[in-house]
């Protein structure tokens, strides 16, 4: 069976899912990297990760297996039309056609891991200010900032303020998550679950974020910090969030720490994901 990845190559210069995973599945089969849909033609099975500048031209003697890591937000129609398997992040879209199955974000110890620096902030965000999806983080981490709890953001559309940063990525991403306390979640109902938590855990920072069904299945009560608000909001609860981190800061969170990172290397690897794709695969005797 000859084998091809499909990608844009768009996020290989950092610590990205995307790179985590072309990277397995490399070391998994003997393929081929291609980078344009038209350079498919001559393989039996072709992986989409990402979205790709052209699409393959589907037909009977092909499979096509797609990683969705950006759904719902950047869904993509055309994309999803062409594929066999539909290897999705988001948890609403399993169950809505036999070819979806879920593909939770995962960590990739090999870039994510403890570095000892000394805890200069109580929490850290890394993502954008704001978000379509979740619109008021700002509001959010400026309440936690006026109780007096020091909060370092990384992303961009944030405020200026002195602990403020724009994006990082490598070396500079694992420092800050271990520069803080805690590491804070700020997703809303809507959108699929974050990469950074598992970032976060890999890096022995316990994680603060929302209750969810999706969470609640893949993490134990002990490995998380769970904050509570409305089901299908895009409006995270300052006040109940507020409470989570004031409360979380005045305990021993080593404990939680050491769980949430024992969970990451034990079930929440990026071979644990293609294990289960593969399992899946096999099962349709795609492969």
């Amino acid at each position: 069976m000859k084998i091809a990845l499909l990608h844009n190559g768009h996020h290989w210069k950092s610590y990205s899912i995307v790179r985590s995973l072309v990277e397995e599945l490399s070391s998994r089969f003997e393929c081929s990297i291609i980078h344009k849909g038209e350079d498919a033609k001559n393989f039996d099975l072709v992986f989409i990760i990402g979205q790709p500048r052209t699409l393959p031209i589907k037909n009977d003697n092909k499979f096509v297996v797609c990683f969705g890591l950006s759904d719902p937000g950047r869904f993509y129609q055309k994309l999803y039309d062409q594929t066999d398997v539909y290897a999705t992040i988001d948890y609403n879209m399993i169950g809505q056609d036999p070819k979806n199955i879920y593909f939770p974000p995962f960590c990739d110890p090999e870039y994510f891991y403890p570095v000892k620096v000394q805890k200069r902030y109580d929490c850290v965000f890394i993502g954008s200010g704001w978000h379509p999806t979740s619109q008021n983080r700002v509001e959010v981490v400026t309440a936690i900032r006026e109780q007096g709890y020091s909060v370092l953001t990384a992303g961009y559309r944030w405020p200026e303020h002195k602990d403020s940063i724009p994006f990082v990525s490598g070396r500079k991403l694992i420092k800050c998550y271990c520069l803080a306390k805690v590491s804070i979640d700020l997703t809303s109902d809507i959108a699929p679950i974050s990469s950074r938590i598992f970032q976060a855990m890999a890096c022995g920072t316990p994680t603060i974020t929302p209750l969810r069904e999706d969470k609640v299945g893949l993490f134990e009560p002990n490995e998380l910090i769970y904050s509570f608000r409305d089901k299908g909001s895009k409006i995270i609860d300052p006040v109940a969030f507020l409470l989570t981190v004031e409360s979380a800061l005045k305990q021993d969170l080593t404990n939680v720490s050491l769980k949430g990172r024992k969970a990451c290397l034990s079930k929440h690897m990026v071979k644990h994901r293609v294990d289960c794709l593969i399992k899946h695969l096999k099962s349709k005797e795609l492969i």
